[in-house]
């Protein structure tokens, strides 16, 4: 199996199509010629500098160095948790932790790992490796959404994020050029790249914020997929308006990105799913239609401690998502929100996503976060957080507008108005969060 330096150096310079090729190659060599002969450490990436961060990740994962996969705006909780739970024992990058003492157990060689949140808002880290991530990538080739060996893609994600770092590694893998875009210049560059050939990969918030101004460069891609987090009814209909090739998937950290797929000709025909599983994914739904997940990209566990890792798999080798889904006439995978986020009510059971949905159909918020909140007389009640498409908007104009698409008993009966909605280091709405801000204001 090759190492990721192996694979740099097999497709030379040019494989960083984004320019800097020859420093991303320096870099890269200098730092594993430098781990040579010297014991192994548990070393944290903290890098602002995209072709740093990959260079350096390349060397210490081909030197079989356990790696962390260092986010630079964490902020004072989340660098206590690397600090007390991971220490590191070696930072490339400037981060406000010290090193610690020691090397690394044996065990612990070739972990990547690589933070995960949700809609908790706690920080913890899955350990993949870079067989795992291999698998991934050549499941993904395998796809009928592949035309050729090759995968060319458009990184504007951080490498610090699964789905970031994913798009280097189907494109170290398997050959095809890779695109470094910061999402700044993804933005407001006055001309970018064509790249027709090349796999873009987007998260909601961002698909929203091209489309105003990169409409005519988003139908000029050949896949866009999309994920990361769910994306409202509006925003698909309005890339299926403008005829985009979104593709949207599922998956997350402990599965390296996303393991089922829907093609754009499904999505652009109104199909509003997750397609069906990569090769060697196998996903299962449970009596409570919670989504279980089989692949050959599944995490080794959850980091517990130096040497010490939790399963994630069941005994029967599934991981346990947590999410819930539905099929499909076709077989394709329906994402209908989180377990853990139901709400009881009165004895009636309502699921977040449902309301929020309706919420977002209405064209009056930009954001919404919906959330049960304890009461005496309900038992919970539906509380909703949102950030309104302009300042007039009220929530009797929102209770007017879900009357006829929601049940009464699934309205929120408490509303806030926010400016914007907090989120998790990983870029996900923070439920936790909201849930707190809400209580504290006496909503």
């Amino acid at each position: 199996m090759a190492t990721p330096l192996q694979q740099l150096a097999q497709w030379g310079p040019s494989w960083l199509a984004s320019g800097q090729g020859d420093r991303l190659w320096q870099l890269a060599e200098q730092r594993w010629l430098s781990l040579q002969e010297r014991p192994a450490r548990r070393v944290l990436i903290v890098h602002t500098d995209a072709i740093a961060y990959l260079a350096d990740w390349i060397a210490a994962v081909s030197a079989g160095w356990p790696v962390i996969l260092g986010n630079p705006r964490w902020r004072r909780q989340e660098w206590e948790i690397v600090a007390t739970q991971l220490q590191p024992q070696q930072i490339w990058g400037a981060a406000p932790i010290a090193a610690a003492a020691g090397i690394a157990d044996p065990s612990e060689t070739g972990w990547i790992g690589i933070a995960t949140g949700g809609s908790s808002g706690g920080l913890r880290f899955a350990i993949q490796t870079w067989d795992r991530l291999m698998a991934a990538a050549i499941a993904f080739q395998r796809s009928p959404l592949i035309d050729g060996p090759a995968i060319a893609g458009i990184c504007s994600l951080p490498l610090h994020h699964v789905s970031g770092l994913m798009v280097a590694v189907r494109s170290l893998v398997t050959g095809g050029s890779l695109w470094l875009l910061p999402w700044s210049e993804l933005q407001l560059a006055e001309s970018l790249p064509t790249c027709p050939q090349a796999v873009l990969s987007l998260v909601p918030t961002q698909l929203q914020r091209l489309l105003p101004q990169r409409s005519l460069w988003l139908q000029q891609r050949s896949l866009i997929l999309l994920g990361g987090a769910p994306a409202w009814p509006t925003l698909l209909q309005q890339a299926q308006h403008e005829q985009l090739p979104i593709a949207p998937c599922y998956g997350a950290t402990e599965t390296a990105a996303f393991i089922s797929v829907l093609a754009p000709q499904q999505f652009l025909a109104g199909d509003r799913g997750v397609g069906k599983p990569l090769a060697g994914v196998t996903i299962e739904l449970n009596a409570d239609q919670t989504v279980a997940i089989q692949a050959p990209s599944l995490a080794l566990g959850y980091w517990q401690g130096p040497s010490q890792l939790q399963p994630i798999v069941d005994d029967q080798g599934f991981w346990q998502s947590g999410d819930r889904g539905e099929w499909s006439a076709d077989h394709s995978l329906i994402l209908l929100g989180r377990q853990g986020d139901r709400i009881l009510s009165g004895g009636e059971k309502i699921w977040p996503l449902e309301v929020e949905t309706a919420l977002y159909n209405s064209s009056l918020v930009r954001e919404v976060c919906v959330i049960g909140l304890a009461d005496s007389e309900w038992g919970e009640v539906v509380a909703a957080a949102y950030v309104p498409q302009s300042e007039e908007t009220t929530a009797e104009q929102m209770k007017a507008a879900i009357a006829l698409e929601l049940a009464a008993y699934k309205h929120p009966k408490r509303w806030l108005s926010c400016t914007a909605l907090p989120r998790t280091s990983q870029g996900k709405i923070d439920r936790a969060a909201v849930r707190q801000f809400l209580q504290s204001t006496g909503h």
